[in-house]
């Protein structure tokens, strides 16, 4: 049987759930139900996966990648809903990020933890094809997928820049032209007050001219305790989104596909899980700097309550219930993205010409505290101190430490690409890319009181003594508003050569032509006491308050830390340090070299050599500059070179397929985001070794059962660093687990008018490092288990009614998915914990 899986500011008003019924209604009064096909035999059978990984329709079997495809159905039945739910299903993939806004997906260990604005992924992600630069839009919702693709190792000739670690191609349903309507609309509904919409069809408008309408409305309370405000349902989820894909066919050798799409998400940030890393040292706000509590090698558990132990507010934010937080934050995530695409494609008697023209603007606004201020009333020590010692007005919340950011991105692509037939012994793929993002970035961050004497700050010198040494209550925001501009020209070329009947070589080769503008930083520090919280999430209530300011750097001659003339470091101050100066160009050249043979119908070996590249970036940072005194730290492109052995195989009469790859990896000059004794330090680390494998399996078995799953192994180590602050020689690469495993388990139930399907499965992630370097409070996260069980019924005369129980988590495995250790900072560890609870429902779906 084969699959075929060919792919083809904020607004409230956007209402998708009576889209979404709307979609349903118009398409059903049109809808041609046809008799589901069965099989014509009961033998046990796999299907034959057709993907597009090399941008033409291939078997998955068949291609010289590493890589894993899930279809539609699958997707439904196994929960994938987001970008980070790849990771259950798929060995070697991990999430990287330090809050739930801008996740990144790490493939093989290769992946960031960057969560500034100008942060670029390691993993390429795209939909239909287009790639999705804004790092926030991994993370809108999938829905009415057509399958997905995940591309394991560099794919630079055929994708680009920024796939070193791999790509993760969305490809949604597409409108076909077979005259009938179809679709199907279907309501989840779970614990938590859950309500998920979904709703697709195909309409059609002519015997060459096809529309398909989607549409998703996501709505959930929160999960957490907010012991602050007392909120029992702090991070409610809400999303909607909407997509529209028009196929014409004006000739039989031409087809044009149109497509917008629309998606908001009006949600809160999940809470951290903190813990102090001071001591008691009597009234916090006015006296000395205090000591760290813990001992030398020891690890915090975030699940346990620590008493005497304290933030540098004075505050013990530790709880013993995994649900119960401090917030003093509304923590907002808000993401608004409009765009679409033009994709031609044309058939000529020597090639395929396709041309794809694409543009999406996103405006992301977010911001969550990461102090775990634990103050009844949600008011900081310094405004309390104010209004009872001082006099002042009533005391406004104050967090201790609240990150902000407002950023928009607006992207366009151009894409020409000539393919030669497929069945012709050489073939090629030609293409002629361009790229360009304007992108406006605010980032902030707030600081409450910390716990420095009022002669001024000790001697040594941290980030809170750095940037805020002239005020000593610290009530001070730190802040910078970036214009970004991109641009990227590269041509490409991919060849396959067929040497013998059995042998074949692939050479493929990419030049990128990389160029990032700075033409405005802005940086400077405000004073944000006494100020509501998100004031100056707004960036233009930064550049207001703080036009009258003077200078950070006031001679202009950088020297920041001593000499020439006094600078106002560690004051309020603003400067605009962007300009011609900042301006980044990188070219360089990537590519594939590879061999398979195809030893029989059933086996098919290659080995293979590639290198890709991503691109570096500009510091915006928002404590680096001369406001702070605190340089700052541009990125050079980093580079990766992978070499590649595997095998692809059908056993046991078809019924089984077992594949596997080894593979080793020289990673140089790294980028790598961590928090040092000065602050958030980006920095390229000299090289990493990766070396490791992966073993997949699919098996058909009697008696309608499916057991289906995979093994990753792999070994990471940084083998030379310049900078052993940031990365020690002979330590494992942060977000790289050892071990990964998973499995799932099928049974199909044939009764006389329906069907039921019964699938258990479980995800292992062994714990990966959370430092490039030895940490005594936090050196790794924990490890996964995690196991999720479904049951569903089709049923009706032509298997058009669907209803799933399900439960995901269900033993409600705890862990966090990131930590930092901030004792230079506030005085505090924090976790970004999941969701550690079950989560459960039913599902109905109606097809027509």
């Amino acid at each position: 049987m084969n699959t075929h899986l060919e792919s083809g500011k904020h607004d409230k008003s956007l209402r998708v759930r009576p889209l979404c019924a709307a979609i349903a209604l118009i398409l059903s009064s049109q809808a041609s139900l046809a008799q589901t096909e069965q099989s014509d035999s009961d033998e046990p059978a796999l299907e034959n996966i057709i993907v597009t990984a090399q941008k033409r329709s291939e078997s998955i079997q068949e291609i010289p990648i590493a890589m894993q495809a899930l279809y539609g159905d699958q997707l439904k039945k196994m929960g994938i809903q987001k970008a980070s739910d790849i990771t259950r299903i798929s060995p070697n993939v991990n999430i990287s990020g330090q809050n739930a806004a801008n996740q990144q997906i790490n493939i093989r260990g290769v992946g960031t933890s960057d969560f500034f604005g100008t942060a670029t992924g390691a993993v390429g992600i795209y939909m239909d094809e287009v790639t999705m630069s804004a790092p926030y839009l991994s993370g809108v919702g999938l829905f009415d997928m057509e399958r997905i693709e995940i591309l394991r190792g560099p794919q630079n000739s055929l994708f680009g820049r920024n796939t070193t670690g791999g790509a993760v191609n969305y490809i949604s349903n597409q409108p076909k032209l077979d005259g009938d309507a179809e679709g199907y609309l279907s309501v989840n509904v779970g614990n938590y007050g859950l309500i998920d919409l979904e709703a697709a069809g195909t309409l059609s408008l002519s015997d060459n001219a096809a529309l398909r309408l989607a549409a998703k409305s996501y709505q959930r309370d929160g999960i957490w305790n907010d012991l602050s405000s007392g909120d029992d349902e702090f991070g409610d989820k809400e999303s909607q989104s909407f997509r529209a894909t028009l196929l014409v066919e004006p000739s039989k050798n031409t087809q044009i596909t149109a497509n917008l799409h629309v998606a908001n998400e009006d949600s809160q940030m999940d809470p951290v899980r903190a813990v102090g890393t001071r001591i008691e040292n009597g009234v916090p706000e006015r006296g000395p700097l205090p000591t760290t509590r813990f001992a030398a090698g020891e690890q915090i558990n975030f699940e346990r309550y620590y008493p005497n132990t304290f933030n540098n507010q004075g505050d013990n934010p530790s709880t013993d219930d995994w649900h119960d937080v401090y917030v003093n934050h509304s923590q907002p995530f808000e993401m608004d993205n409009v765009g679409g695409y033009l994709k031609i494609v044309h058939d000529m008697d020597w090639a395929s010409f396709s041309s794809i023209t694409s543009y999406d603007s996103t405006d992301v606004r977010w911001g969550y505290d990461v102090g775990g201020n634990a103050n009844p009333g949600n008011v900081s020590n310094l405004s309390v101190f104010i209004h009872e010692q001082l006099g002042g007005p009533a005391p406004a919340p104050q967090a201790i430490q609240a990150i902000n950011q407002d950023q928009k991105y607006e992207q366009w692509s151009q894409e020409f690409r000539l393919i030669s037939d497929d069945d012709a012994p050489f073939k090629w793929i030609a293409g002629l890319y361009f790229f360009g993002e304007d992108a406006s970035l605010s980032q902030n961050i707030n600081f409450g009181i910390s716990a420095l004497p009022y002669g001024g700050p000790p001697a040594g010198g941290g980030l809170v003594i750095l940037a805020f040494g002239g005020n000593p209550a610290s009530n001070q925001t730190s802040f910078s508003v970036a214009e970004v501009e991109n641009f990227v020209w590269s041509p490409y070329v991919h060849t396959e050569f067929e040497l013998t009947d059995k042998l074949d070589l692939t050479f493929g080769l990419r030049y990128t032509h990389d160029e990032k503008r700075l033409p405005s930083l802005i940086v400077g520090n405000l004073d944000n006491t006494l100020r509501p919280h998100g004031f100056f999430w707004d960036k233009e209530n930064s550049l207001a308050v703080s036009a009258e300011y003077p200078l950070c750097d006031l001679d202009g001659d950088g020297n920041l830390f001593s000499g020439g003339t006094p600078d106002n470091r560690g004051t309020l101050c603003r400067q605009d340090i962007g300009g011609p100066q900042e301006d980044l160009t990188f070219s360089e050249l990537g590519g594939k070299i590879g061999l398979d043979y195809q030893f029989n119908r059933d086996l098919f070996a290659y080995a293979s050599f590639s290198r890709g590249f991503r691109s570096g970036k500009s510091d915006v940072e928002f404590i680096h500059g001369p406001h702070t005194g605190i340089p700052r730290q541009n990125v050079d492109v980093e580079i990766l070179d992978a070499m590649e052995v595997g095998f692809k195989s059908t056993l046991l009469e078809g019924t089984l397929q077992l594949n596997g790859a080894l593979f080793y990896y020289i990673w140089e000059d790294q980028q790598q985001f961590f928090v040092g004794p000065s602050g958030p330090d980006f920095v390229n680390i000299d090289e990493s070794e990766l070396k490791g494998l992966e073993l997949e399996f699919r098996w058909a078995l009697p008696a309608e059962f499916r057991l289906q799953g995979g093994i990753g192994l792999q070994d990471t180590e940084i083998t030379k660093s310049s900078d052993e602050a940031a990365a020690q020689v002979g330590h494992e690469l942060p977000f790289a687990a050892d071990a990964s495993a998973n499995l799932m388990l099928t049974k199909s139930l044939v009764l006389d008018n329906s069907i039921i399907d019964f699938q258990i499965d479980y995800q292992y992630r062994s714990s990966p490092k959370a430092y490039a370097t030895e940490r005594a409070l936090i050196d790794e996260l924990e490890e996964t288990n995690q196991i999720n069980a479904r049951a569903v019924w089709t049923f009706g005369d032509f298997e058009e009614y669907e209803v799933t129980v399900y439960g995901n988590n269900i033993t409600g495995d705890k862990r966090c998915t990131y930590k930092w250790e901030l004792t230079a900072v506030g005085g505090s560890a924090y976790c970004i914990a999941n969701e550690g609870t079950p989560m459960y429902g039913v599902i109905g779906k109606w097809r027509f």
